[in-house]
């Protein structure tokens, strides 16, 4: 093994700080090191200073090729992040909960390949950032967005009209956005395979009715909580999104026969589904399911007090790939 071969194989096994402390044990090892295809992914989630390594590693030019960096549930704040290389194209900021706009506003500036960006519980964070990040950074296809409770339609509106290679967006837990907003998404996005809409309970039949019209690439869609959610929105989604595989339609409670009905005519590629806590189905609406429904691999009828048996032996004589019966949790 030459020592490139042997830096770019420790880059991988050892830490951010590991390297940076064999960087200084030699010139020769200094020089290997520096290499760029020892940095083109940078993992700092478990590191005890996760701020001062990253500056060092900017400061010392060993970065400047970087194409991923990951401060998942790292403590850092904005001026830890103040700089950043420009070839990056994967930012994983999950759980950064001290970061805000500047942030965003710094990637805006100087990081125009951003491919993937994650900003789970990011709750500092309002639309100004978002919109800023749309706007420079269209080559966007995924897009993590869950838990920042500040984002409205103002959000779902920018990245629509700017990005519009996203196939990938989790919006859990956004409990400002409409169903306007996301009309304005199904409409803009249609290359969107997965959008997730988890606990937004304001949301209803206009959101799964523009889902379904504009969204033929959905294969995963979550709308857990959706209190105004009836059959005619879930007729609408199951007619439109034939290539559906997982839908979590938990505690959305004024459904009943007709919604299972319209999943077993139309979506006969599902292998998973929650009807978690939705008493309205009865034995019927299981039987149309389980006649279109032949690939289902998870289901969850837990709190379904409307079937008269939801015993997993049961249940998998009516759907024999069953190998989940819990979902929601």
């Amino acid at each position: 093994m030459s020592l490139v071969e042997s830096a770019h194989f420790l880059c991988r096994c050892l830490s951010p700080s590991d390297v940076l402390h064999l960087s200084m044990t030699s010139r020769c090892w200094n020089q290997r090191l520096r290499d760029q295809d020892c940095w083109l992914e940078v993992d700092l989630r478990f590191e005890q200073h996760p701020g001062a390594i990253w500056k060092h590693l900017i400061a010392s030019g060993y970065v400047k090729f970087t194409k991923s960096i990951n401060f998942q549930f790292c403590a850092i704040n904005n001026a830890d992040l103040q700089s950043l290389p420009s070839s990056l194209t994967t930012i994983n900021l999950n759980g950064c909960r001290e970061i805000d706009d500047a942030v965003l506003m710094c990637i805006s500036d100087v990081c125009p390949d951003v491919e993937r960006i994650e900003l789970y519980w990011n709750v500092r964070i309002t639309n100004m950032g978002i919109q800023a990040i749309a706007e420079s950074c269209n080559k966007l296809t995924y897009v993590n967005l869950s838990g920042c409770k500040n984002l409205t339609d103002s959000s779902l509106r920018a990245l629509s009209s700017h990005c519009l290679q996203i196939h990938h967006l989790d919006c859990t837990r956004c409990e400002r956005v409409t169903d306007a907003g996301v009309e304005v998404v199904a409409k803009s996005l249609t290359r969107l395979t997965y959008l997730n809409f988890y606990a937004c309970s304001q949301l209803g039949d206009p959101t799964t009715i523009a889902v379904g019209t504009h969204l033929k690439l959905l294969k995963l869609f979550d709308l857990c909580g959706g209190r105004y959610l009836t059959d005619a929105g879930v007729q609408q989604l199951a007619e439109g999104c034939v290539r559906l595989e997982s839908l979590n339609l938990t505690w959305c409670v004024n459904l009943r026969d007709a919604s299972l009905e319209a999943l077993g005519r139309c979506c006969r590629e599902l292998r998973a589904l929650s009807l978690h806590g939705i008493q309205g189905f009865t034995d019927t609406g299981l039987q149309a399911l389980r006649r279109g429904c032949p690939q289902l691999e998870a289901l969850d009828v837990v709190g379904c007090s409307g079937l008269t048996n939801n015993s997993p032996e049961y249940l998998t004589s009516l759907f024999p790939k069953l190998q989940t019966f819990k979902i929601h949790s």
